[in-house]
């Protein structure tokens, strides 16, 4: 079982992907994890392998009774205000206090009871995760991120008009590169903070195998950190 696998950056693009052969998810406010789950050892790691497990006893004890083995789930770790949506201002707030609140909203699958599945092609990851998560209960605080296929521009104004911070767009069938590139991002990556009237190049580099597309209340567009 790998101690720890990099998740690449997304890139951020100016609209959604055209074609069936993307995925389209919902992107969280929260902070990005990777939990690795080896019996009754549980372990939070972040993209930068730093460990937050001390962060997340809560939902260090949830994921215990996630129905494998040896898993490395990857997902983000998100507080809700009193809307239901994500929010970043009270995860942090409430990291003070701690985690009994929190909400572990699951994407991928990246190893499984002997397997290292990174070389799996994406709907295929999803598809045994999504079986996995059919044994959750449904009062657990792990959530299984699920997606839409196709309909991006129309899933992403969805999200926008719900207060949703984004959506992040994976091609079906990308396998490892989304987790073999540590610290890069695909092809060229623009970022614009809500409030400056200024652009960065953050990177260039990689294949496109994903991207993120974020909300500006109102509908307009704001591109922002693809990841927390």
């Amino acid at each position: 079982m790998p101690e720890f696998i990099s998740p690449q950056l997304a890139t951020l693009e100016d609209k959604p992907p055209e074609g069936d052969h993307w995925f389209h998810e919902l992107k969280f406010d929260g902070y990005r994890m990777l939990c690795h789950i080896n019996g009754n050892q549980v372990r939070f790691w972040s993209r930068n392998k730093k460990d937050w497990t001390h962060k997340f006893a809560y939902l260090g004890r949830a994921v215990k009774e996630f129905p494998a083995g040896k898993v490395i789930l990857d997902g983000e770790v998100v507080a809700v205000d009193s809307k239901g949506r994500a929010s970043f201002q009270k995860l942090q707030q409430a990291m003070k206090t701690g985690d009994a609140g929190f909400v572990f909203h699951v994407f991928d699958l990246l190893y499984l009871d002997g397997y290292l599945l990174t070389k799996t092609p994406l709907h295929e990851r999803k598809r045994v995760l999504a079986e996995l998560f059919e044994s959750v209960p449904a009062q657990s605080p792990l959530r299984f991120s699920d997606h839409i296929e196709g309909n991006g521009e129309q899933f992403f104004a969805q999200a926008c008009a719900y207060g949703i911070e984004g959506i992040v767009s994976k091609l079906h069938d990308s396998q490892g590169e989304m987790y073999q590139a540590p610290g890069v991002r695909d092809r060229r990556v623009l970022a614009f903070r809500q409030g400056l009237p200024r652009v960065w190049r953050i990177g260039v580099g990689g294949l496109r195998q994903a991207q993120a597309y974020f909300c500006r209340p109102g509908g307009d567009w704001v591109f922002h950190s693809a990841t927390s």
